[in-house]
This record gives C-alpha cells, sequence and structure tokens, in this order.
C-alpha cells in the first residue's frame, strides 16, 4: 500500500487512473483522462456478475487483438487511434504493422513512437483505417465525431 503523495510520484503524465465506487449493491468503474482532470464513468457492475464482468472483459481484450492483428496485416495505411493504454497495448502485439497513430493531444501530434509517427485526426490519409481500442461507449462517440469520407474508424 502506497500513500498518496507516493503515488503522485509515481503517475507519468501518460498515465491514466481507474476509480472504483464500491457500493453496496453495484460497483462504479471510471476512467480519467491523461492529464488527471475528468474521469468518465466506464461500466456499473452488479456485485454477484463480477466474475461475469471479468470474463467479459478479457474476452473482449482477446477479440480485439484478434482483430487488430487481422486488419492490420491486410491493410496499407492501418493506423490506431490514441497513444495511451490501449493503444500502446495493441502495440506491443501487432507494432510492425502500425503505419501510424492518431491523437488529438496536441502536445503529442508530430511526434514519434518508435519511428511511427502520431498524426492529428485531420491529417490521416485518405483510405486509412484506423482502430479505436476503446470501450463501445467511448469508442462509438469518438467514430461518430472523427469519421469521414476517406477514412474509416473501427
Amino acid at each position: 500500500m502506497i500513500t498518496i503523495k507516493e503515488l503522485k510520484k509515481k503517475l507519468t503524465t501518460r498515465s491514466r487512473l481507474i476509480g472504483l465506487d464500491l457500493g453496496s449493491k453495484r460497483i462504479g468503474i471510471g476512467i480519467c483522462d491523461e492529464n488527471h482532470k475528468i474521469a468518465t464513468p466506464f461500466k456499473t457492475v452488479i456485485k454477484i456478475n463480477l466474475d461475469d464482468f471479468i470474463t467479459d472483459q478479457l474476452d473482449w481484450l482477446r477479440n480485439l487483438i484478434i482483430k487488430a492483428d487481422k486488419y492490420s496485416s491486410k491493410i496499407k495505411k492501418f493506423g490506431v487511434f490514441g497513444t495511451s493504454i490501449s493503444a500502446m497495448w495493441i502495440y506491443g502485439k501487432i507494432g510492425k504493422n502500425i503505419n501510424f497513430f492518431v491523437d488529438e493531444d496536441p502536445t503529442k501530434v508530430g511526434k514519434n513512437i518508435d519511428d511511427i509517427i502520431i498524426l492529428h485526426p485531420n491529417d490521416v490519409p485518405n483510405n486509412s483505417q484506423i482502430l479505436v481500442p476503446l470501450s463501445h461507449v467511448i469508442r462509438s462517440k469518438i467514430i461518430k465525431r472523427l469519421s469521414s469520407e476517406g477514412s474509416i474508424y473501427f
């Protein structure tokens, strides 16, 4: 166990935190942004179904990596949305097939992750396909906001 002060020292600007709200009947799960300013609700779990929730999340992760590997090997212009935990997890599994990352954070745009450029959504090449490795609710909002002619976010 560490203190809040020790935790703050260990946090980086790219880290995200998960918060748990442990109620008597439900567990609320939230995830903060990389700047540690805004927490977004992720899911509410009824305590009886915690095992099912964990199984569902592991299945989602397995299916996501299968999907990413399948698409990335067939697509010439393949990108991954984001540069945080889920994007780095995908990169760790299929890095050789990623042509670019897509991020809206101006402090990241134009930089590289192991020689792979980080692009702003407006700079994504036409006919690109971009994997958004986030929960369904968050992914849907991003896809709706960023989808444009010539690029497919999935």
